[in-house]
């Protein structure tokens, strides 16, 4: 019997287990077991681009000029840290400055607020921070009446 490597092929493996030169457990055991899994390629940067419909040129092209470059993922790690930390008891710290505004309208920022406040609350930013990482070859599409965003990992 001729004792299989795991770099053999599929079409060498059957033609041995044919020939009578291995056993079937050993043919079956080098088929399915692959060779060994390299992981997922990290990501490494971040490309954002925005358009902003509703807004002037000046403002779109100042947006264009801030997102030129694609941005280092560690930066973006760092960002979303902070944004994990900070986010929730900033929108929160927020309502003590609508003293100018008038009654009616002040109930309903703080509605707004704390609904968006408990939906900061739900994300996990640092989970995102750590996906992030091995997101690369990811493209993601923003459409809305507001923005057109177009987000590339590399």
């Amino acid at each position: 019997m001729i004792a299989l490597e795991k770099s053999t092929s599929k079409h060498e493996v059957l033609n041995a287990l044919y020939r009578g030169d291995t056993v079937p457990e050993d043919a079956l055991e080098t088929i399915e077991n692959p060779a060994a899994f390299k992981g997922f390629k990290k990501a490494r940067f971040i490309r954002i681009r925005m358009k902003l419909p509703n807004e002037s040129k000046r403002v779109n092209l100042l947006m264009r000029t801030i997102f030129a470059m694609p941005i280092p993922i560690g930066m973006v790690r760092f960002f979303l840290n902070i944004a994990g930390k900070h986010a929730p008891h900033a929108v929160q710290k927020t309502t003590k400055h609508l003293d100018h505004i008038d009654e009616a309208k002040r109930d309903e920022v703080k509605e707004k607020i704390a609904s968006s406040s408990q939906q900061l609350d739900t994300i996990d930013f640092q989970e995102i921070g750590r996906y992030l990482r091995f997101a690369r070859g990811t493209r993601i599409d923003i459409e809305s009446e507001d923005a057109i965003i177009a987000i590339r990992i590399k």
